[in-house]
């Protein structure tokens, strides 16, 4: 019927040449190699203490020959997530000699209102765990930080020198590290403008460029 349909006829199966031999005993038969053991690997060593917690036996359950043998050490990971919202109280002085106002400084980082430790959260959540602004201001918002979403995009795109410094000498040490370079570009779009973005790559980095599209009718 499947012939007449068209179709392919019922498949002709033919029988192995070189089939293993039937050994008549288990124990003439070949044990195949017992395959390494699948599971978590241990990986305390890699965990980074904190602090240390006894967790002590209340002595009214204990009977009066208990003998003391030591601890059994358990590693439980977590993170204390809580504002640190510090309020700093800069001095002022005015000279009448001078005509001037001294005034003191805030600590290196606390440029603004907000801390070091959210701008450094804000850029980990985005290009570590490729969160989006909204998601990245809802996740402040629900930890009792007061910030917009139009904060977190500036605080992503300005004031950000010491990382374009280190991309010019991360660019810089890949051009040295090998006597060639790969070379590739496509196109880009800046707020709405023809961009291009330029990959420069070898073994072992890759910097990307993006900047205007050049044309040849320019002057």
């Amino acid at each position: 019927m499947n012939r007449l349909k068209g179709e392919q006829g019922k498949p002709v199966i033919r029988e192995k040449k070189n089939d293993p031999p039937n050994f008549s005993s288990e124990s003439e038969r070949s044990v195949p190699n017992p395959s390494p053991k699948k599971g978590r690997q241990p990986r305390n060593h890699k965990i980074k203490i904190t602090h240390t917690e006894s967790c002590p036996v209340n002595p009214n359950t204990l009977p009066p020959d208990a003998i003391f043998k030591g601890y059994t050490s358990v590693i439980v990971q977590d993170l204390n997530i809580k504002q640190d919202n510090v309020e700093f109280k800069i001095e002022h002085y005015y000279s009448p000699s001078t005509g001037q106002t001294y005034s003191g400084e805030r600590p290196p980082g606390y440029e603004g209102e907000f801390g070091p430790h959210i701008k450094s959260l804000i850029i980990g959540l985005k290009y570590g765990c490729n969160m989006s602004e909204p998601a990245i201001t809802s996740f402040l918002t629900h930890h009792g930080v007061f910030i917009s979403q139009s904060t977190v995009s500036r605080l992503l795109t300005h004031n950000l020198e010491q990382f374009h410094n280190e991309k010019e000498e991360i660019t810089y040490s890949g051009l040295i590290s090998t006597p060639y370079q790969q070379l590739d570009d496509t196109s880009a779009r800046v707020n709405g403008e023809q961009w291009v973005t330029q990959i420069l790559c070898n073994p072992y980095y890759t910097s990307y460029h993006t900047t205007p599209l050049f044309s040849l009718t320019e002057n």
